[in-house]
């Protein structure tokens, strides 16, 4: 049986744009940029970087697992979460906060990714 190689970590400059609307409201727009690392392992890539204030998330590590047509988000420290998002079906995810936890319903319309 062979086995997928494991890519080294590479340093890379992320950008995460997304969108989000809520009952019926205006969408709203929301883009990152920061630098974190990539590498591959199995049939997945996985980005990580360290949140920042200016997320409100400071204090807490972000991995995406990108697999084909799926993203996880995991966030680990002082928020943790594990949320994901796949073409065209609804996930429901728990969301823990320093001031509270709270189940998320997510519908993913689309998913976009480029290298």
């Amino acid at each position: 049986m062979k086995k997928d190689k494991q890519i080294d970590n590479k340093k890379v400059i992320i950008t995460i744009k997304g969108s989000t609307k809520q009952n019926g409201e205006n969408e709203d727009i929301i883009e990152l940029v920061t630098q974190g690392e990539v590498y591959k392992k199995r049939k997945s890539d996985y980005i990580i970087y360290k949140e920042s204030e200016v997320s409100g998330l400071a204090g807490t590590t972000t991995t995406l697992k990108i697999e084909d047509g799926k993203i996880s988000i995991i966030r680990l420290g002082t928020t943790n979460s594990h949320m994901t998002f796949e073409k065209g079906k609804k996930s429901y995810n728990m969301y823990s906060t320093p001031y509270g936890d709270m189940t998320l319903s997510i519908s993913t319309k689309d998913i976009h990714i480029n290298y």
